[in-house]
């Protein structure tokens, strides 16, 4: 059912310059993340690249909605300002107890993975501990490894 005929090595081929593009165009963030995902199955779609029994099965399963949903409930916590009182709260109780501070957080995104899926939790959080570290004045990566233990402790 594809439009272009191409040898197998063809179809590597292109299927890497498609995924090149696709990477250029999410670093220079000229359109949204979803028209340039859209664009690019598209044009596997149509060369054939990729098969359409093949899309109809990823996009049949349930796994990759499930998360594109937590990401679109995360995403909605970040712009709606909910987690802006959270991190305001975070960062005052991280003023005055840091450990007390780091460790409810800790307690927090464990059992939000719990829940739900370890990887928007993470997008999430990170904001509020790169928030703490720049005021605890120590560098993001001492916070956000833990933060990355944690999750995966929370997921188990």
């Amino acid at each position: 059912m594809d439009l272009i005929s191409i040898s197998q090595n063809g179809s590597a081929w292109l299927s890497l310059a498609i995924v090149g593009l696709m990477f250029v165009a999410f670093l220079r963030e000229t359109y949204p993340t979803e028209v340039v995902a859209m664009t690019g199955v598209s044009l596997m779609l149509v060369t054939g690249v990729l098969p359409y029994d093949r899309a109809i099965a990823v996009l049949s399963n349930p796994a990759p909605w499930t998360i594109a949903a937590m990401f679109i409930i995360m995403g909605a916590l970040v712009r709606t300002g909910a987690l802006d009182a959270f991190t305001a709260r975070a960062r005052k109780q991280a003023e005055v107890n840091p450990k007390r501070a780091i460790a409810l957080l800790m307690v927090f995104v464990i059992a939000a993975s719990a829940v739900v899926s370890n990887t928007p939790v993470v997008v999430v959080m990170i904001p509020v501990f790169v928030q703490i570290s720049r005021t605890l004045g120590v560098a993001a990566s001492k916070m956000l490894i833990p933060l990355s233990y944690a999750a995966i402790l929370g997921g188990t």
